[in-house]
């Protein structure tokens, strides 16, 4: 069903350029749907159109605290995720979280940001490293832009922007930003181990907890632990599997679920996620080309579908950027699509759904929990 309702949109009259869809998957069944498409397009289009099965490896990277073209800091919307994100990290998985750690991991965030940057006195920016990536380096060299040991990461970025090179001033600033190993360092700085030293959940200090789960997912998620690898390149449609990620079952499992469920959103969203409102916030000498990119894309479909949403079991801090998506998505034309076998996973989802598709008559007991959750009236319980 989800397959065809792409299939769809893709041939919607009038269109002039493919829209933007991500179908986030377990299994291989989105493969049809993207191999379709591919079918459809001529050669050198057919790029346009991927499907990739995601592995726990660092090639497949992808950093959560990637910001905008240019920009030294997040927008309040991707800040807003990157704190959702990290809280579900630093959540056990028995879904047990410090009651400070949304506090403490939005304020090291902040933090991370501004020592990265180049526009404060006291921020160290990072060193750029001319045999780090061979794209970025080969673009340098063409382009003759000097440097030197003392040249930052977001030198070469401006840099490569001011010679036309988005493509490789992308793939300079994804060693400019912050990543998950930052943040062990970030979390000790004095200011903030101040700041929370009375922070207590259970005698336990919000900063020890933080250093513990985030220690450990980076030996358990290659994948979250560096800067960002995996690129979809140039596509407008995609289908990301998750089945060599996500298992089934126990609680561990479902925490991982809900992070990757976040991680290969990003991968996507970060390619729409841009209004008008928010031009006056990114970095002034990129907003002509955002500006460009919000015309071009403003009118465009846009659509993210999140098939076994059940597997997430209703992880909060997930939710919550699923949310946060479905308020901000009205400016971005973005719809959002949830595939899910349990009605209690849409929950507040269902306040501001504008569509739900019921495929299952279900026990008497799920159609009563249908009903209280989706509002349904008598007469729809009964055809049900």
């Amino acid at each position: 069903w989800l397959n065809r309702q792409n299939i769809e949109l893709c041939l919607v009259g009038g269109l002039k350029k493919l829209p933007f869809i991500c179908a986030i998957d377990i299994g291989i069944s989105s493969q049809g749907f993207i191999n379709a498409i591919q079918d459809g397009l001529p050669e050198e289009q057919k790029h346009l159109a991927i499907y990739k099965r995601i592995q726990n490896t660092k090639e497949y990277a992808i950093n959560q605290l990637d910001t905008k073209l240019g920009c030294r800091y997040p927008l309040q919307h991707e800040r807003e995720t990157m704190k959702n994100w990290l809280v579900a990290l630093a959540t056990s998985a028995d879904g047990r979280t410090h009651r400070f750690m949304p506090e403490f991991c939005g304020r090291v965030i902040d933090a991370a940001f501004c020592r990265f940057s180049d526009n404060d006195e006291q921020a160290t920016p990072k060193e750029y490293g001319h045999e780090a990536d061979l794209v970025v380096k080969q673009a340098v060299d063409a382009e003759g832009i000097p440097f030197s040991q003392a040249s930052k990461w977001w030198e070469i970025v401006d840099a490569l922007f001011d010679a036309g090179r988005l493509f490789e001033a992308e793939r300079a600033q994804r060693y400019a930003v912050p990543t998950l190993m930052d943040l062990m360092g970030i979390a000790s700085e004095p200011s903030i181990s101040a700041d929370f030293a009375n922070a207590l959940d259970e005698g336990m200090k919000v900063e020890e907890v933080f250093k513990i789960m985030v220690s450990a997912a980076i030996g358990d998620y290659p994948i979250f632990s560096t800067c960002t690898q995996f690129d979809v390149g140039a596509a407008r449609i995609m289908a990301l599997d998750l089945q060599d990620v996500v298992q089934v079952g126990s609680e561990p499992a479902r925490k991982a679920a809900a992070l990757f469920f976040a991680m290969a959103r990003s991968a996507f969203i970060r390619k729409i996620n841009l209004s008008p409102e928010d031009l006056p916030y990114v970095n002034k000498k990129y907003r002509p080309y955002f500006e460009r990119l919000v015309l071009e894309n403003t009118d465009t479909y846009k659509r993210i579908c999140y098939d076994e949403y059940h597997k997430t079991g209703g992880n909060k801090s997930f939710r919550e950027i699923i949310l946060t998506d479905g308020r901000e998505g009205r400016k971005w034309n973005l719809e959002i699509m949830l595939s899910s076998q349990l009605p209690d996973d849409f929950d507040k989802l269902a306040e501001i759904a504008t569509c739900k598709v019921i495929l299952s008559a279900g026990t008497p007991q799920t159609r009563a929990r249908i009903k209280e959750i989706f509002g349904l009236t008598e007469t729809e319980e009964q055809a049900l």
